[in-house]
C-alpha cells in the first residue's frame, strides 16, 4: 500500500518538475552545506561574499557573481541549456562596481574636511547609487520573471 502511494506521489512530482522545466523553471534544491543545486549546477557562496556556479565536476562555470538572484537566474538558464546571459552578467558587474564606488565615496566623505571635495563626492556617490539601483532593478526583474513561472 505505501509503495503504491509513494509511486503515485513520485509520478506526480516528476510530472510537475517536467511541466515547470517546459515553462523555463528548474526546481532548485538547498543542500546541507548551504549550497543550492539547480539540476547539475551548484551555486556556492564564497568567503569573499561572491557567488560561483559550478558544474557537476566542481569546475567553476561562472565566478564572482555579486547578487544571489543573478546566480539563480544564470544557473537556471544553464540547466535549461540556454548558456550564460551576458546582459544579466553585465548588470551584475555594473552593480558590483557601482556598489564599490558608492562605498568609496562614503568613506571619503566621512574623512574629509574640504567641503568642495565632499560636495564632489556626494555627487559621485549619488551617481553610483543610481547606477547600482538601476543594475539591481534589471537583475530583480529577470529573477521575478523566473519566479512567476511557478
Amino acid at each position: 500500500m505505501q509503495d503504491r502511494v509513494y509511486k503515485q506521489v513520485e509520478t506526480i512530482a516528476k510530472g510537475i518538475k517536467r511541466d515547470l522545466r517546459q515553462k523555463g523553471l528548474v526546481i532548485p534544491t538547498e543542500n546541507k552545506d548551504g549550497t543550492i543545486t539547480v539540476d547539475t549546477y551548484t551555486i556556492v557562496k564564497q568567503r569573499s561574499g561572491f557567488y560561483n556556479i559550478e558544474d557537476k565536476d566542481g569546475d567553476i562555470v561562472v565566478d564572482k557573481i555579486n547578487l544571489p538572484q543573478t546566480a539563480v537566474v544564470i544557473a537556471n538558464n544553464l540547466a535549461l541549456n540556454k548558456g550564460v546571459d551576458d546582459r544579466l552578467l553585465k548588470h551584475d558587474r555594473e552593480y558590483g562596481y557601482s556598489y564599490f564606488e558608492e562605498e568609496q565615496a562614503k568613506r571619503i566623505i566621512s574623512n574629509h574636511k574640504d567641503w568642495d571635495k565632499v560636495d564632489v563626492m556626494y555627487t559621485k556617490m549619488d551617481m553610483a547609487r543610481h547606477r547600482k539601483l538601476s543594475a539591481k532593478s534589471a537583475i530583480i526583474h529577470s529573477f521575478e520573471k523566473l519566479r512567476s513561472l511557478r
